[in-house]
């Protein structure tokens, strides 16, 4: 493990994200989850942890393709995904 020279610091400084990207991001996160049904919910929750559509599933008690429908729906309207899958 090295320190990291000044210019590896200040390029790190400038990836990450300010109080205020951050504050909005958790903000929008907050409003799309509120709108989301207690089911969804969960299942976007695990998402953002990182977790797999199987692991979802397993742990939910649902299909996997319950979850695929999930992610699509968010897609779709929180993120401008016009793609229809059907």
């Amino acid at each position: 493990i090295h320190a990291l020279s000044q210019e590896e610091e200040e390029q790190a400084e400038d990836l990450a994200p300010d109080a205020h990207d951050v504050f909005t991001t958790e903000e929008k996160w907050q409003e799309a989850l509120a709108s989301l049904s207690v089911e969804y919910q969960a299942v976007a929750i695990q998402l953002r942890e990182g977790y797999t559509h199987r692991e979802i599933a397993a742990a939910l008690k649902i299909s996997e393709r319950t979850v695929g429908r999930v992610v699509y729906l968010l897609r779709k309207l929180y993120l401008g995904d016009e793609k229809d899958e059907s």
